[in-house]
């Protein structure tokens, strides 16, 4: 497929799954849009990723269902879900989001929020998934972004917002590093931007100024 065929244009429509899906209720949706879509054999919805948890159902989805045109990122609004270096005790955790986060979490959310991923690890299934083809998204920065008292949107209640803000510097991490994939596949984005444009613009045009990159020199 040639992504950039009709270069110059910005086509953005996008859905995302639920943030509270879970394999049962991943399971009867993919019943659903089975039927739906069972007669049409070219891309029609772009599905977006935006965690950890709805990655694998996206790339399932896209793999069985032509209709289905996958996309793959971390969204703002998880990114502090993710660690730029691998953590694996409490202390470390702890480290990680009292680092990232403006105010300090609290103990009631600092327990509420789960052990962070390892980015790289995550970036390489991107990597993998993004073979059978795809878009990076969705992306981008969030200055306005707080993380909910449960830890994340996700299948908890909603319990309402923390005072606590995901750090611009860890957020352009993030971001960039999707961004670097895009470049190295020469795939398309869909960046998402609240508040922070001109950090935004930085960050593309800092990647789009360094052509012919491997997708190991990304990091």
């Amino acid at each position: 497929m040639n992504y950039y065929s009709d270069s110059g244009r910005f086509h953005d429509g996008h859905c995302h799954l639920s943030p509270s899906i879970n394999a049962e209720t991943f399971e009867r949706f993919r019943d659903v849009i089975s039927h739906a879509f069972c007669h049409i054999d070219k891309p029609l919805v772009n599905l977006m990723s935006t965690n950890h948890i709805d990655l694998h159902f996206i790339y399932q989805l896209a793999l069985e269902i032509p209709a289905v045109f996958p996309s793959y990122g971390i969204h703002p609004w998880y990114s502090h879900l993710f660690s730029t270096v691998p953590v694996n005790t409490e202390e470390e955790k702890r480290n990680h989001y009292h680092e990232i986060l403006n105010p300090a979490p609290s103990e009631e959310l600092l327990a509420n929020l789960p052990m962070p991923i390892y980015l790289e690890d995550h970036t390489k299934t991107v990597e993998q998934y993004l073979e059978a083809g795809g878009a990076i998204g969705e992306i981008g920065l969030d200055k306005a972004f707080r993380v909910p008292n449960s830890g994340f949107m996700g299948p908890s209640e909603n319990s309402g917002l923390s005072p606590c803000r995901v750090s611009m510097d860890h957020q352009i991490k993030i971001f960039e590093t999707f961004l670097w994939i895009a470049q190295a596949k020469n795939r398309p984005v869909s960046i998402h931007c609240v508040g922070c444009h001109g950090k935004l613009l930085d960050s593309v045009q800092k990647i789009m100024k360094s052509p012919g990159l491997q997708s190991s020199e990304l990091r």
